[in-house]
């Protein structure tokens, strides 16, 4: 037996449908050694956010039915031989209203985080993180184990070149994708390669600096992303986002 590794696929579900196969075939089967234990993790919310800001993100997903959702999920389980967390959201566990009340000091996000609802998007996407923390918590106290490494993947990303074997990357640093830009200067928060000793900065922290900040102003969400953790930059193989079909980014 090797060691226990766990992937966490948080987020709208949205095109999660025609993209999670080749997340098994060039990820989720190709990172670790056949002998190790892989869990999947799985957070996915399939009614999409209602607030949009209709001048950046004017698109509404089909919504998907929990059944074919879970359908999916079993089949590629017995395929690619890994074990399954569910915790499939039906309906939103926060709200914006809620999230921005959250927020002590708003003066601190600027730019685009102070135009319409970018700063509840941002603090959506640091909520779910936050609850898939304590839902990794829960499985490891359960089971009297520790994953060894946590994955952490968007569900809309559709893979068309495999990742490496974990030993390419670092044992002791986040491991963040290099292929989107200028990594290092504007940042990949699409996924990301956890040692285990970074599971609470990664997951659980990152909400409450957000919330109780008052020194630094972020423009933008991917900048809190890359200043909150110790990384390396690598390629994580090739990728790219599918948007739903009636997106409009004009």
């Amino acid at each position: 037996m090797g060691d226990v590794n766990l992937f966490v696929i948080p987020g709208n579900a949205r095109t999660f449908m025609d993209c999670f196969e080749s997340c098994c075939e060039h990820l989720i089967s190709k990172l670790f050694p056949p002998n190790d234990k892989t869990y999947v993790l799985f957070y996915l919310k399939l009614q999409d956010a209602p607030e949009k800001d209709k001048k950046h993100f004017n698109f509404c997903a089909t919504a998907l039915k929990y059944e074919d959702v879970v359908n999916k999920i079993n089949t590629m389980s017995k395929m690619y031989n890994f074990e399954i967390i569910n915790n499939i959201i039906k309906q939103d566990e926060t709200n914006n209203e809620e999230l921005l009340n959250s927020v002590q000091h708003k003066e601190c996000y600027v730019g685009f985080l102070a135009k319409g609802d970018n700063l509840a998007r941002c603090l959506h996407f640091y909520f779910n993180l936050k609850r898939c923390g304590e839902i990794i918590s829960e499985i490891e106290n359960k089971n009297n184990f520790q994953f060894k490494n946590i994955v952490y993947v968007r569900p809309d990303l559709r893979f068309s070149e495999s990742a490496k074997h974990i030993v390419n990357y670092s044992s002791t640093k986040i491991t963040i994708d290099d292929q989107i830009g200028k990594a290092k200067s504007w940042g990949c928060d699409f996924m990301a390669i956890i040692p285990r000793i970074h599971k609470t900065t990664f997951f659980e922290e990152r909400l409450k600096f957000i919330q109780t900040n008052s020194e630094k102003h972020f423009h933008n969400s991917e900048r809190i992303y890359m200043s909150t953790i110790d990384f390396e930059c690598k390629h994580l193989g090739k990728f790219e986002i599918v948007r739903p079909d009636n997106i409009n980014l004009d």
